[in-house]
């Protein structure tokens, strides 16, 4: 990712992807059961934050957002 600074990237993956992201990003313990859902088509969002102190933290702005869907269906 540093070599992205500031850029946004976007990945499209499968639910496990997502799941393995957020251990990674949350710092899990690798294997700890958790239970979070990854619908088809789903949009997980994650922002890279700097506090005041430079302190970099990674933080979920949304999971699982299949609002777009919705609004597809409706057209």
């Amino acid at each position: 990712m540093r070599n992205h600074q500031g850029a946004r990237i976007l990945f499209a993956a499968h639910g496990e992807t997502v799941l393995a992201t957020h251990t990674l990003l949350l710092d899990l313990r690798p294997g700890l059961m958790t239970s979070f859902a990854v619908d088809h088509a789903s949009i997980t969002h994650w922002q890279l934050h700097r506090n005041r102190f430079n302190d970099e933290r990674w933080m979920l702005q949304r999971h699982n957002d299949t609002a777009h869907l919705t609004a597809q269906a409706s057209s």
